[in-house]
């Protein structure tokens, strides 16, 4: 299981990865970055997304899933990440308005909006997509008494630090939160079946998408969801 098979695009190996962007080709919007290159996004009418990277003559370099998000969240843009992967990637160090955890989100559009002085405030659109250790919990029992969202691995003083000899910091968060919405999606490029859920954090709402085979029990509202994610976000207003 992967990111993609979050969004419904199951792959088992390369030649499945390959199989699906050229199958998300057709029908794919062309976004400008000058001088870094060009976004190309594909998105189904299930909400999810493919943005296809290329460089200023065009040639495919890589690509990032995405969502588009049940809602937004306003945050605090603190610091940029750019990723080494490419020149289309990066991330942002964030946290709420109201104060609250520092955690970092990837963007499958990263260089879409101009820069701006940080830090600033913003409404996003963050998705948490699921891993391995997605837990379903019905309200009560092991259920936590409040949401959280914290990082997996950095510590909130080296995130606001930005130690440039530290490995830069990933996009990966642990989330408990109850569930306010839980539908089924189908892909209607492949028919794959997953879960878009929306839950409150101290980081505001969030989506979180997760491949059925990850849950031994279908999710429903007031349920709590608890796990490790992936966090990417899309900047819709700054």
């Amino acid at each position: 299981m992967s990111n993609l098979s979050d969004i419904g695009f199951p792959v088992n190996d390369d030649e499945d990865v390959n199989q699906m962007l050229m199958d998300v080709l057709a029908g794919i919007q062309q976004v400008s970055c000058p001088p870094f290159g060009y976004y190309y996004r594909f998105e189904d009418e299930s909400g999810a997304q493919v943005f296809l990277q290329a460089n200023p003559v065009q040639e495919l370099m890589g690509f990032n899933p995405g969502f588009r998000g049940l809602a937004t969240t306003a945050l605090e843009l603190i610091r940029s990440v750019e990723r080494d992967t490419s020149e289309l990637d990066g991330a942002y160090v964030a946290r709420g308005l109201e104060g609250g955890p520092v955690f970092v989100f990837d963007l499958p559009d990263f260089r879409r909006l101009k820069p701006v002085s940080l830090p600033v405030e913003a409404e996003i659109e963050l998705t948490a997509f699921a891993t391995n250790d997605l837990e379903i919990l019905e309200p009560g029992g092991d259920a936590p008494a409040e949401p959280s969202i914290s990082p997996l691995r950095d510590s909130e003083r080296t995130l606001l630090a930005g130690d440039p000899a530290a490995p830069p910091p990933q996009a990966h968060v642990k989330v408990e939160a109850v569930i306010a919405t839980a539908e089924k999606r189908s892909n209607t490029k492949t028919n794959a079946e997953f879960w878009a859920i929306s839950a409150a954090t101290p980081a505001g709402k969030i989506s979180i998408v997760a491949d059925p085979g990850l849950l031994v029990r279908d999710p429903s509202a007031g349920d709590v969801v608890r796990g490790s994610f992936w966090l990417s976000g899309k900047i819709v207003k700054v």
